[in-house]
């Protein structure tokens, strides 16, 4: 391993412990293990203590060594107050179809070394009923239902080829209309069903296919500032143990640049004017209610990195011969309502890595311009990422059979082939 790729781990070791840290603190700031709660937040609660426990057993798995195993157990124990408590086996005993997801936080526990057999015989107990089978559920939860149950939850498992062939794994995704929620449910299904990237199950598509909708979901994510999502997409590589391309790297990068920038990676929900609005320790519940989930996020994705086996900080990617083809697109690219954080920083690198971004400009421009309902824009983007010999990313693709589409009805084809004045 060279010197640089030492300093890079070591970089991301510290990046993971200053995760670990924003978990304590928001436990402090929450006061999660004091007691001081009403009935009225007990699932805000057990959330917490769920996405919490998730990033304690991704760093476990990570093999990081004696002393991350023992802050991953120290901070675990202060999750016994809300992961064992009696109200949510009180829950689990009226309502046994959600044990399954209220037994997380014990079962993780358990996982990294905190057992609690006599809290084990009770959520067993709670379990012996014949209501313990899932309500209607959406495909990716099934998989989640799956996992739980490897976890050592309960559960009640249709065939695992009828419940992947029903997810968002299984299909090419919609990479120009599809909702957050689409993309949400194509990352949690690989979540799921790969065990954080700890397990390689079978795929019911090629994990080629799977990285290529991810590069698309990636970029638009990107566009889209929403880098909670954005580290989400990012898993596809480690989990599936798939090199990291430009995209990929790019994404990786970016979102380590902010989370040094700023500090912490920024959530979507967090308000600036609502905080500032705020005093004393309101701000300081508000500030960790809000950011806790992207920055766990971001803890997984580093986790997942300094994994063995995965190339935690991987090389510049580059592409010369396509340096031209980045320069046009980026002038074809429809202006964004604000600035974009990744648009500044693709157009700071040098030309030849630019180059290797061709399917990520490409789709994040055709992404634009057909919300903008621009086709004439769609069909010269399309045009230049083609014919250049570049690989297209699923947008570009998918915009390009858009046009293809309106050109053959007589009511759009002008729309769709008149060159722009």
């Amino acid at each position: 391993m060279s010197v640089n790729s030492i300093r890079g781990r070591q970089r991301e070791e510290q990046r993971l412990a200053a995760v670990l840290g924003h978990a304590e603190a928001t436990l402090d700031a929450l006061e999660l293990d004091t007691g001081k709660h009403s009935h009225e937040d007990f699932f805000t609660r057990t959330k917490l203590a769920a996405e919490t426990s998730l990033l304690l057993l991704a760093t476990h798995r990570a093999q990081l060594g004696p002393g991350m195993d023992e802050r991953v157990r120290r901070i675990g124990s202060r999750l016994t107050a809300a992961a064992r408590s009696i109200e949510l086996l009180t829950w689990v005993q009226l309502r046994p179809h959600i044990l399954p997801e209220l037994s997380v936080p014990h079962l993780v526990l358990s996982a990294v070394g905190l057992p609690d057999e006599d809290f084990a015989a009770a959520l067993a107990h709670a379990a012996q009923t014949t209501s313990v089978a899932p309500t209607e559920r959406l495909p990716w939860k099934q998989i989640e239902r799956c996992w739980q149950h490897d976890l050592g939850a309960p559960a009640c498992l249709p065939p695992l080829a009828a419940r992947l062939e029903a997810t968002a794994l299984a299909a090419r995704q919609d990479a120009l209309f599809a909702t957050r929620e689409e993309v949400y449910s194509f990352t949690h299904a690989l979540i799921y069903h790969t065990d954080f990237g700890h397990r390689q199950p079978g795929l019911p598509r090629p994990a080629g296919d799977l990285v290529e909708d991810a590069g698309s979901a990636l970029a638009r994510c990107l566009d889209d500032d929403d880098f909670d999502l954005a580290a989400e997409v990012l898993f596809t590589w480690p989990y599936l143990r798939q090199s990291w391309d430009a995209t990929s790297v790019f994404g990786l990068r970016l979102l380590r640049d902010v989370d040094d920038e700023v500090g912490f990676l920024p959530s979507m929900t967090l308000s600036q004017e609502r905080f500032r609005e705020l005093d004393g320790d309101a701000a300081r519940r508000y500030f960790y209610a809000e950011s806790y989930h992207t920055v766990f996020v971001l803890g997984l994705l580093t986790a997942a990195t300094l994994s063995p086996g995965i190339e935690t900080c991987p090389g510049s990617v580059a592409a010369p011969e396509l340096a031209h083809v980045a320069e046009q697109v980026l002038d074809l690219m429809p202006a964004a309502e604000h600035h974009r954080q990744w648009e500044q920083v693709a157009r700071d690198l040098p030309s030849v890595e630019r180059g290797a971004l061709v399917p990520m400009l490409g789709d994040i421009a055709v992404r634009r311009a057909v919300r903008q309902s621009d086709f004439r824009r769609v069909r010269e983007i399309v045009e230049t990422v083609l014919d250049s010999g570049a690989t297209a990313g699923t947008a570009t693709i998918q915009g390009a059979e858009l046009v293809l589409r309106l050109g053959s009805s007589p009511a759009t084809r002008a729309a769709a082939t008149t060159p722009r004045g």
